[in-house]
């Protein structure tokens, strides 16, 4: 057996070991690591992209209970195979579409629905796409 292979092994041992024998240590410290932020009410409720349907579900939820008066949506610039699709006369729904229905099928007036434009790639990009107008209060577009 090489050097490098017996050093792999006492690594994994090494580690195998600390994870029984530290367990409720790490997980106690997992734990303080997990914040939680209480609601508060808000002027929207962003959905952000990815998960559909679960989180246009937790939206419509979220708006019932009254804690926003509307909801917002970030409708994403279409990409080229869209744009070629839509040049072909074919209308291929995007998550946006989606979620706006999940919205109105759980109880989401279409007028509470805004649209955000914009471009964002990831979900770093969608909240900062999502909070400059939704700070001004004015800047969303009606569904």
């Amino acid at each position: 057996m090489g050097r490098w292979f017996r050093w792999g092994i006492g690594l994994l041992a090494l580690a195998a070991l600390v994870t029984v024998r530290w367990r409720p240590p790490l997980e106690g410290l997992g734990a303080f690591l997990v914040v939680e932020d209480r609601l508060e009410p808000a002027v929207a409720i962003t959905v952000l992209n990815g998960h559909l349907p679960f989180r246009a579900m937790e939206a419509a939820e979220l708006y019932r209970a009254g804690w926003a008066p509307q909801v917002a949506l970030i409708r994403s610039h279409l990409g080229w195979e869209d744009r070629t699709l839509q040049e072909l006369g074919i209308h291929r729904p995007q998550e946006w579409d989606w979620s706006r229905e999940v919205l109105i099928r759980m109880g989401v007036p279409p007028s509470a629905i805004r649209f955000i434009d914009g471009h964002p790639r990831t979900t770093d990009e969608e909240v900062r796409t999502s909070h400059r107008p939704l700070q001004k209060r004015n800047g969303l577009s009606s569904s």
